[in-house]
């Protein structure tokens, strides 16, 4: 049996984000950059993807021909709500956590 794929089909700022999951899941959200030097430490992998991202070599997707291509695409909201996603208790076993992966 093949698992359901979801396509988000909007470009969102970290505000938007947040907002986005505020109201999809009824909690408070809130978007905080972290400096990239701090991130870099924390993954480094990571690090050099938001430092891409955010040297606008990044070109944003035409989302009105993948609309086109694909009409069942969501937005990062629909997506939240269609899958039932919900944050992992403050306190979770770090075993739950990494069951996610």
């Amino acid at each position: 049996m093949r698992a359901s794929t979801y396509t988000l089909r909007d470009c969102l700022t970290g505000p938007q984000v947040a907002d986005a999951f505020t109201r999809a899941c009824g909690l408070p959200a809130r978007f905080r950059q972290l400096p990239i030097g701090q991130l870099r430490a924390f993954d480094p992998e990571v690090a050099k993807m938001f430092d891409w991202m955010d040297s606008g070599r990044a070109s944003e997707p035409d989302l009105a021909a993948l609309r086109a291509e694909h009409p069942g695409m969501l937005t990062l909201e629909d997506w939240l709500r269609a899958t039932g996603w919900k944050p992992e208790p403050a306190n979770a076993p770090p075993e739950r956590l990494r069951s996610r992966d």
